[in-house]
């Protein structure tokens, strides 16, 4: 039986990249992405395991290059077939300008899907 969806908020595709604090400076940094962003959290690829519960820090990089200073908490963390994590973060604070940035994103995609 499928598992009931606990999110307050409609989830919707986005395309934006995800640029993590704690991995070292390099000249080519890996690319990692949202695959959902909600008013509320988001799920996200990541390089490694999260561990539920951990506090994690992230910018979100949109289409059109703004970016949104993220502060969240791991829900789950899961191996995907592309041998990166698709970690769901519920977020713990964004300031009123992060929130107005993930809530246009969210604006521009919903559209397309109805």
């Amino acid at each position: 039986m499928p598992t009931p969806d606990r999110r307050s908020a409609e989830r919707m595709p986005v395309d934006c990249t995800v640029c993590f604090f704690h991995l070292p400076p390099t000249s080519s940094p890996p690319v990692f992405h949202a695959l959902n962003l909600t008013l509320t959290g988001a799920c996200i690829q990541a390089p490694i395991h999260f561990v539920p519960g951990a506090v994690l820090s992230f910018h979100l990089v949109t289409p059109d290059n703004q970016v949104a200073d993220i502060h969240a908490q791991v829900i789950h963390s899961e191996e995907d077939n592309t041998k990166l994590y698709r970690v769901g973060v519920q977020f713990t604070h964004l300031a009123e300008y992060d929130r107005n940035l993930v809530a246009r994103q969210i604006d521009r995609v919903r559209p397309s899907l109805q």
